[in-house]
């Protein structure tokens, strides 16, 4: 793609490589299409994580319509490189991109509500999530209208692939959500395999989050490769500490100055 940034060293065997070798088992014009459909009805825009799921389901939105709106939700507990990542993507691509920071700090939160005290379980917290998801697309509706367009995929989890079960009875042909809020969602990477997605990224020569590129390089194995925030409670028993204490020794530190208990899982 000439508007892409610089793609991966030569990949030589990379597995993610060789994925793209091979054809794509989805209509990607149709997907294009079923886009372009949720953008007409609904308005939205891509919910960007910086991940590679999202990168793909922009790239998609983008052939639909390449001034789509772009949100990316700053939790205050993000990569580095994620941050660098998306700055250097928006400006390569001009992307029609707002980075809508979190009402508060996430590590604040963990910090002020006892939740990594040695007297309590650690724990997702449901005011985190409503300051670093709810609260953010709250603000991204009113700015773009009803509609989203994410990566949610249903290879990822249980509740996931109970989640697209359940919207096959709203559209049978897959992908479309709708959340209590109003919000109607759409992935259109919903059926994707990891293959398929590492395939759909080598074929197009999508700029990947250099996270993954580190993560691996560090040894972690498949399931802690992810670029999400850097203290993830569903990613703890996977090594999600371990890997940034590794990969991240002062940002590992600077955690566990705040959270002490954190040293339990590095």
């Amino acid at each position: 793609m000439s508007d892409s940034l610089p793609a991966a060293a030569d990949p030589g065997l990379d597995l993610r490589h060789l994925a793209g070798l091979r054809r794509s088992p989805h209509n990607i014009t149709d997907l294009i299409d079923r886009v372009a459909e949720h953008l007409d009805a609904h308005d939205g825009y891509v919910a960007f994580s910086g991940g590679k799921d999202s990168l793909v389901t922009l790239d998609l939105a983008r052939q639909a319509d390449p001034n789509v709106p772009v949100c990316f939700f700053d939790s205050g507990l993000e990569y580095p490189e994620t941050l660098r990542y998306i700055a250097d993507l928006a400006d390569s691509w001009n992307l029609n991109i707002d980075v809508i920071p979190a009402p508060r700090n996430a590590l604040e939160i963990f910090v002020a509500n006892g939740t990594w005290s040695h007297h309590r379980t650690v724990s997702a917290n449901p005011s985190l999530f409503n300051n670093i998801i709810t609260i953010p697309a709250s603000t991204a509706h009113a700015r773009y209208g009803a509609g989203q367009l994410w990566g949610l995929r249903r290879q990822e989890s249980s509740a996931r692939r109970v989640m697209f079960a359940m919207a096959l009875r709203q559209d049978p042909a897959g992908g479309t959500y709708r959340l209590k809020d109003g919000t109607v969602t759409f992935s259109p990477v919903w059926n994707f395999t990891d293959t398929d997605i590492w395939g759909h990224i080598a074929r197009r020569q999508l700029p990947v989050n250099p996270v993954y590129d580190k993560l691996i390089s560090l040894g972690a194995p498949p399931v802690a490769i992810r670029v999400a925030s850097l203290i993830d409670t569903k990613q703890l028993e996977n090594g999600r500490l371990v890997w940034l204490n590794r990969g991240w020794p002062s940002l590992y530190q600077s955690i566990v100055d705040a959270l002490p208990r954190a040293a339990e899982f590095a």
